[in-house]
Order: structure tokens, then sequence, then C-alpha cells
């Protein structure tokens, strides 16, 4: 070539081509989701808290995120306000400060979370623990909840992205492990999956979705026929803890704890806490967990 001739500086079309894919894709995840999908590596940093009974929390600042998958549809946008989720489940230890009660052969540790347990008692634990301590805990709503489980990740079926949960949750065992015994998510948040089924605060509605508000959905206003709540995340004896996995149940399932010997042993209920961001205001900086 001419030293005096000018290069073409263009590039190729097939590169354009793939340059503009690349380019829409980002766009669309983008505007769906509210972020870029990511699979974390470690988790990311959070403030955190820790109160009387030595329940730790991590504050999500909340966001945009897609609710729903295969187990539940259809897939909808959710926008969430910041809250402070407890970064494992309530564990035996934990909930006898409450109330004493025998506890069964597949969580006997204190470090086990405590389990069957009805969705009653749950909340009137959060009553209890309000009290105590003059802030609002409660039960996260199922929106909550999901955007908790999915760690930052968009339509992944588990918190920790795609692989199966063989080695990474407490799924398909004949007892339980003691929380946090697996790696967290990437919000930092323990046990998501598996070990128990975490009730949430919402009634259960099958075409809730379809008609869902955008902004901090509550769940129905009211219950339909068989008056049932949420369970969400699977639990140590079946092999289902996927983050869009629903299960509803019945908020007075075994409602005598003395006589919790006498229950299905299969039962698996469980659950983790919310403390309302309006409670402990906002985090004065990062912190590490």
């Amino acid at each position: 070539m001419c030293p005096c001739e000018k290069r073409n500086t263009f590039a190729p079309p097939e590169q354009l081509f793939r340059l503009l894919v690349v380019t829409a894709g980002l766009v669309v995840a983008t505007i769906l989701g509210g972020c870029l999908p990511s699979k974390p590596a470690t988790p990311q940093r959070f403030a955190t808290t820790v109160n009387s009974i030595g329940m730790k929390f991590v504050h999500l600042p909340g966001g945009r995120f897609l609710m729903g998958g295969d187990h539940a549809k259809p897939v909808h946008r959710v926008r969430l306000s910041r809250f402070w989720i407890g970064q494992f489940e309530v564990t035996n230890a934990q909930f006898e400060q409450f109330r004493k009660r025998p506890r069964p052969p597949e969580s006997l540790a204190d470090d086990q979370p405590v389990t069957r347990v009805s969705w009653n008692d749950a909340v009137a634990f959060c009553h209890w623990l309000s009290k105590k301590e003059d802030k609002k805990y409660r039960l996260p709503t199922e929106a909550e909840w999901e955007y908790a489980a999915r760690g930052g990740l968009i339509q992944k079926p588990y918190p920790w992205g795609d692989d199966s949960p063989d080695g990474r949750a407490a799924l398909a065992m004949s007892a339980m492990m003691p929380v946090g015994s697996y790696a967290p998510n990437g919000y930092g948040l323990y046990d998501m999956a598996g070990n128990v089924a975490e009730y949430v605060s919402d009634w259960y509605d099958e075409n809730y979705y379809a008609h869902s508000p955008l902004q901090d959905p509550q769940g129905p206003a009211k219950p339909l026929a068989g008056n049932l709540r949420l369970r969400r995340g699977g639990f140590f004896s079946i092999f289902e803890g996927a983050c869009s996995f629903r299960q509803p149940w019945v908020p007075s399932l075994l409602p005598d704890i003395s006589r919790v010997h006498e229950a299905d042993e299969r039962d698996g209920s469980g659950f983790r806490v919310v403390l309302e961001a309006a409670s402990q205001g906002a985090p004065s900086q990062q912190g590490s967990r």
C-alpha cells in the first residue's frame, strides 16, 4: 500500500454485528432486571447489625428485580424499599429465649434452625422480639424473601446460580445442618435454599403474580379458600430449593409446640426475620461480615 493512502479504520461487518448483539442484550437486561446479570464470586459488602439475642441482620438497600420463574408464573418486575433481613435462619437457642420447647431429632443443637413451628408461632416470636427491643420485627414478605434469596442474580434457579444443589445446600438430607454451614449468596445471606422451609407473611393466591403491584407487594389483601400462607426455599429432606419454589401452608399447623414429637418428622418449617428499616434507621457506613 502506498504510504499516502488512508487506512480503513472501520471494523469488519461481522465484528460490528457481534458488538450490536452484545450491547442490545445488556440494554434488555438492564431494563428488565434493574441491573446487569451477574454471578458474584464473593458476597457484596452490606452493613450489618446484631440485636440483643445475637441475631445478625444484613441491610439490603432495595431495588428492582424479576420475581417468579419455573415454579411461579408469570415472571414480573418488582421494586422494593430497603430493609434489614436475618443473615441466618432463627436458631433453637434464639427461639427458646422466647419460649422453651422440646427439640425434634432432626434439629437438636443450639445452632440448628428452629423447626416444626407454626406460622402463628413465628409471628408470635416477632411480636415478642419487637416488644423486647422496641423495634419492628416481622416475617419477610414473599417479594422481600425472593429478592434476598436471589442475591443479585437475575433469573437463576438457585441462590448460587445454575449449578446443582449438591454440596451447596442442606437438601435431600436426613437431618438439618447448623445455620451457615454452606457458602452465602451474593448478599451474604445463608441457607436461602434448604435446611428449613421459611415462612413469609403473605397469604397464598396462585394467581397473585398476574396482578401484583410493582412497588413493595404485600400479597393478597385477604385469604382465599383454605386460608393458606406461604413457605419458601425448600427444606432438608426434599431436593427442591429453587428461588421461585412456593409452598402454600396452613398458618395454625402444629399449633401446640409441646406436642412437637408427635408431628410429621418431615415438616421442615422454620423462618428468618426482617427488621424494618424505619425501626433501625439507615446504616452509617458499610460494614463487613
